[in-house]
């Protein structure tokens, strides 16, 4: 079974290696960096999982990313990363719990493939379009925003605030941004 890949990133030679080292088991599409243009492919190409491939990525398109791993959580499909462990690191400090899988690199084409496919037969089964809504706050982290798991409360998004460290606040300043968040701007400031 040839998985479907959606594939997006500065690493080149990382991308090429899903077209040509590993074509036996993904079918690879790329995408640019634009959120449009990320859930318009998504929408059309339906993948199984997406894959951000790192090399000195701009601030701005990771602080996107969570974004666009909100509207990944609700089809289901899993968030890749793969970069260096520098890389990883400060992604996962910009953008706190947006990557299912994360690969460090160096790793040869077949390590790549290896993990993935692993990570794809430990996975579960897609959930309903019923259970939509439990998925995005299970994958995106957001349920643990207070011991209630009331992520709309405006109190505990001024406790998040307060008690996150950097990058949470960002992450949740960019949900709040995107809509996600159901508590107003105006309550949670970003310390940037």
């Amino acid at each position: 079974m040839k998985y479907k890949v959606l594939v997006t990133g500065n690493n080149a030679s990382v991308i090429d290696s899903f077209f040509h080292q590993m074509e036996n088991n993904f079918e690879a599409l790329t995408t640019s960096i634009r959120y449009a243009d990320i859930i318009r492919h998504m929408n059309c190409y339906e993948p199984d999982a997406f894959v951000y491939c790192l090399h000195n990525e701009p601030r701005d398109h990771i602080m996107q990313m969570a974004s666009v791993k909100y509207k990944l959580a609700q089809e289901d499909i899993p968030f890749i990363l793969l970069g260096s462990k520098e890389e990883c690191d400060e992604f996962e400090k910009m953008a706190v719990n947006v990557a299912d899988l994360i690969l460090y690199r160096p790793l040869s084409a077949e390590a790549i493939q290896e993990r993935i496919l692993k990570f794809f037969k430990g996975k579960k089964p897609r959930k309903e379009s019923g259970a939509q809504n439990d998925a995005a706050k299970e994958n995106t982290g957001l349920g643990d925003v207070c011991d209630r798991k009331c992520i709309r409360n405006r109190e505990c998004a001024r406790r998040a605030a307060r008690n996150a460290p950097y990058g949470r606040r960002a992450f949740l300043w960019a949900k709040c941004r995107a809509g996600i968040i159901g508590f107003a701007a105006e309550t949670y400031s970003c310390s940037r």
